[in-house]
């Protein structure tokens, strides 16, 4: 079973996704890794590969000043009694939003018994944006890697209703239409569309675009 849990855990390394991930998850960074047992040499490697993403993609093209993140970052004092039985070093970096971030303490949220739970990352990182907390493109790619499916069952299931939209009579299709038809299908999946919206709208648009054909016979 050792053999078998360490054959898939190291298959980890091949992607830096995760990784990272872990670093931008407010409740965890570099102080789970610690308390988790990893070695320096690992937590570097991590802290690099998020470093080299960020400078790639997201680093502004000019930083005229240190990030100052708010006080609403630290909204809970208490740790996880397990996962962090120690507090977490910060340290302050005036060139890496990132080294700020990743080395400063986990922050956690209460439950409703009062207990210590781990933040929703996403909610987390929209709040710091909802403030004015971009870090410096570093809020842009948490929200991109933590938006990412955990696995490709999800995307396999698109692609398999995609399959059924466009079937051999129908290559007509619009690149639009066959996007519009697989969003809507997820979201009604999701339950996000009320019942009878949908003939709403297309008794408005038909109302609508007789409406026009009306005016333009009255033109002509």
């Amino acid at each position: 079973a050792i053999r078998v849990l360490n054959k898939y855990y190291g298959k980890t390394d091949e992607s830096a996704l995760y990784r990272i991930a872990m670093l931008l998850h407010p409740s965890i960074r570099v102080q789970y890794m610690l308390n988790a047992g990893w070695i320096q040499e690992w937590i570097d490697e991590a802290i690099d590969l998020l470093v080299k993403e960020w400078t790639r993609h997201y680093k502004p093209a000019s930083t005229t000043k240190e990030t100052q993140p708010t006080a609403n970052q630290f909204g809970y004092s208490t740790y996880l009694q397990r996962m962090y039985p120690t507090t977490g070093t910060s340290t302050r970096s005036a060139t890496c939003p990132i080294r700020d971030f990743v080395h400063a303490a986990p922050v956690l949220e209460a439950s409703r018994d009062g207990q210590p739970i781990l933040f929703n990352p996403l909610v987390w990182w929209h709040g710091q944006r909802s403030v004015g907390n971009e870090w410096d493109g570093l809020t842009q790619l948490a929200i991109d890697v933590l938006s990412c499916p955990a696995t490709s069952v999800d995307v396999e299931r698109a692609f398999s209703l995609l399959s059924n939209i466009v079937t051999k009579r129908r290559h007509n299709l619009s690149a639009q239409t066959i996007q519009a038809t697989a969003t809507l299908a997820s979201y009604s999946k999701a339950g996000l569309v009320k019942r009878g919206v949908l003939g709403e709208i297309l008794r408005a648009e038909k109302s609508k675009s007789k409406a026009a054909k009306a005016k333009a016979r009255a033109k002509a």
